[in-house]
């Protein structure tokens, strides 16, 4: 059963006062046009799994099944929400049933359950839906329509910001101009079982719609012939911003389920729902109660003055090592205090002051000249013998020396994660600097580090509030063609030519090439045509890292740090290309844009390509800094290789082949991860 007639393809930030609407409609038991077996049941399952788990109430949930889904009452109810929803609120707008497409007028339409096959008065034509649902004035708007040519509906896309402050009007249906299937009896259709299953299952305390999107593409793609498509409402009052969906979480329920569990994930958790919650105080006891024994364990292994001064700070009240760690604490400072006086006697008796001093920075330069060379070993023995040495005033202070013998005792890595953190906050980057210190801290709970954090995430924010009273969005002139591009079927082709494109004058010379570009972004499998060549500088790292035979490193798995194949687990997309310097945005504006390219890198090794011209499927494996991607279908590979990769950016250079002038073109992909 297919949910439509019409011509085959044979043929041809969330606020806390905003309120979520669900307005859903579904047809099963139509008067003129074949009975369909799941329509009602499919908005009824999406209904009662985001009343159950997320946060929609009934009292703004209205289902319009069947006999009520007459195009009088659609467009009453529709006038209905006008009036109640308001701009703080969000909507949900839901569609489940026969679609009819006119390709004389090229209108798609909805079919209410009285409308005729032999006449069109009481279709609900696109342009009315569009028309009414950019009259309601909303802080989010979804529409989801699961009905045969819904993709007539999509007629403008463009990147979103995966932003909730910023107002949305987005479109997901179930295909593209073409039938879709409704499934078996008493099932859901493979588009709203797609829906289904990633609300149930999802345990996230927030999805975007960004995420749904994909998830619902991936599934429907083994499951039916169709293909869902997705995009902004034209003409409308978006933003580029994102319907969220949160989950519903009662404060007391989740207390008890923390309780029941007791880890340590479970009451930061608890902290991150209900920060000033009624059980917070609790909750944060805890949270120090488990970290205690790490944190105790770290600060034997010092076993120095500062290591127990920072353990007593933090668990002031109620340590469960405080007595022995104050006990400690007294020993170091008598020690200290007899080394002192001797020391001191010393220097009055045989007026050797001077000569201790010499020695005492002899042997901390010694020590500095061993850190710097990565000898922590043997720079901390020395550090801790220049202590034997150091009197009131001397320079550097006991306090620095400590420090200096506890950071050799972390190790390089964190070394290394220290100084790229204070690099990048002289570059003013603290997102960065963020990152680099919280790995910092994994490795060792310094009280410099946490006090470093703190002050980066008062600028990062700062920044960010800067940058939203600054930015505008910026107008981008569209691409111009001497006929339409393809949006379905492209041609798959190894070699390009530049006869689709009108370029503009003065770059003439290079329109070939970027063409060529955009048109292996369309086909997704511009991979398969590149031989990869790049020479980079060798990276100076040791312990817990594996060296490969191209010279390259990457952490040993299990060494607790991320290798390159785990990082690039997940979904990219594609934000700009360069080619020899010359960026793709910047030659041709709107270019990314328009083909919406995103890899989605499973840990299986299989990669899934998605773009407006379809989607393909391609194996994958990642060594070091090495990438190569191999076609099944067109019996080809690509390498390349992988410059940056975090958790947020992925950068890969590849060497490809000009037709035209017999060369290797070096171009660099950049992607931003979707989250």
């Amino acid at each position: 059963m297919e949910r439509g007639i019409g011509p085959s393809k044979k043929n041809s930030k969330n606020k806390s006062n905003a309120r979520n609407f669900l307005f859903a409609i579904g047809i099963d038991e139509y008067h003129h046009w074949p009975r369909l077996n799941n329509a009602v049941k499919d908005i009824q399952d999406i209904a009662t799994v985001l009343i159950q788990q997320y946060q929609f109430e009934s009292d703004h949930v209205y289902l319009l099944t069947n006999e009520e889904a007459t195009e009088a009452n659609i467009y009453r109810k529709i006038r209905e929400l006008k009036r109640e929803v308001t701009e703080a609120d969000n909507l949900l707008f839901l569609y489940s049933g026969h679609g009819h497409y006119d390709s004389e007028f090229d209108e798609g339409y909805w079919v209410p359950i009285d409308a005729s096959q032999d006449t069109e008065d009481r279709y609900i034509s696109n342009s009315n839906i569009i028309k009414r649902v950019n009259a309601i004035e909303t802080h989010h708007t979804l529409l989801i329509v699961d009905s045969c040519f819904s993709g007539t509906l999509v007629v403008q896309k463009r990147a979103g910001l995966v932003d909730e402050a910023f107002k949305s009007r987005r479109i997901l249906t179930s295909g593209r101009q073409e039938t879709v299937a409704d499934g078996a009896p008493g099932e859901n259709s493979p588009f709203a079982a797609g829906i289904i299953t990633y609300l149930k299952k999802n345990t996230e305390k927030a999805i975007n719609t960004t995420s749904l999107v994909q998830y619902v593409k991936s599934y429907v793609h083994g499951k039916a012939q169709q293909t869902p498509v997705e995009g902004r409402i034209q003409n409308s009052a978006d933003e580029g911003g994102e319907f969220v969906f949160h989950l519903k979480v009662a404060e007391a329920q989740l207390w008890e389920q923390v309780l029941q569990k007791g880890s340590l994930q479970d009451f930061e958790n608890y902290l991150d729902y209900f920060p000033e919650g009624q059980y917070a105080v609790i909750a944060r006891r805890e949270v120090l109660s488990l970290k205690e024994e790490d944190i105790w364990k770290s600060t034997l292994l010092k076993d120095n003055e500062l290591a127990y001064q920072t353990y007593i700070q933090k668990y002031l009240t109620a340590g469960k090592y405080l007595a022995e760690a104050r006990e400690r604490l007294a020993s170091i400072r008598i020690r200290h205090e007899e080394r002192k006086e001797l020391l001191e006697q010393m220097a009055k008796e045989d007026a050797e002051r001077g000569q201790i001093e010499r020695q005492f920075k002899q042997l901390v330069q010694e020590a500095e000249d061993l850190y710097h060379q990565k000898d922590l070993k043997e720079a901390r023995e020395k550090y801790r013998k220049s202590l034997e040495f150091h009197l009131p005033n001397f320079v550097p202070s006991y306090q620095y020396i400590e420090e200096q013998i506890n950071l050799c005792h972390s190790g390089m890595k964190f070394l290394e994660y220290y100084e790229e953190g204070e690099q990048a906050m002289k570059q003013q980057n603290f997102k960065l600097a963020l990152q680099y210190f919280n790995e910092a801290l994994k490795i060792d709970n310094n009280p410099k580090v946490e006090e470093l954090v703190r002050h980066c995430r008062q600028k990062r924010l700062i920044q960010e509030r800067q940058k939203a009273t600054e930015e505008r969005p910026l107008q981008q002139e569209p691409l111009t063609y001497s006929s339409p591009p393809p949006m379905e079927e492209a041609p798959v082709r190894s070699t390009y030519t530049a006869s689709a494109v009108q370029a503009p004058p003065k770059k003439k010379s290079q329109t070939w090439m970027w063409w060529a570009i955009g048109t292996a972004v369309v086909v997704v499998v511009i991979l398969a045509g590149v031989a990869a060549g790049a020479d980079y500088e060798e990276q100076d790292y040791s312990g817990g890292q594996t060296q490969f035979e191209d010279g390259t490193y990457e952490p040993t798995e299990g060494s607790g740090i991320q290798t390159n194949r785990e990082l690039i687990i997940g979904t990219w997309e594609l934000v700009d290309m360069t080619s020899n310097g010359q960026s793709l945005t910047q030659t041709y504006p709107g270019a990314i844009e328009f083909y919406k390219v995103t890899y989605t890198f499973h840990a299986n090794g299989t990669v899934q390509g998605f773009s407006t011209t379809g989607s393909d499927f391609n194996n994958y494996t990642v060594s070091g800094n090495a990438i190569n991607i191999s076609s099944p279908m067109f019996g080809t590979n690509s390498s390349g290789i992988i410059q940056e990769l975090d958790d947020t950016y992925l950068t890969i250079y590849y060497s490809m082949y000009n037709q035209a002038t017999g060369t290797n073109m070096p171009i660099v992909f950049e992607y931003e991860r979707v989250e």
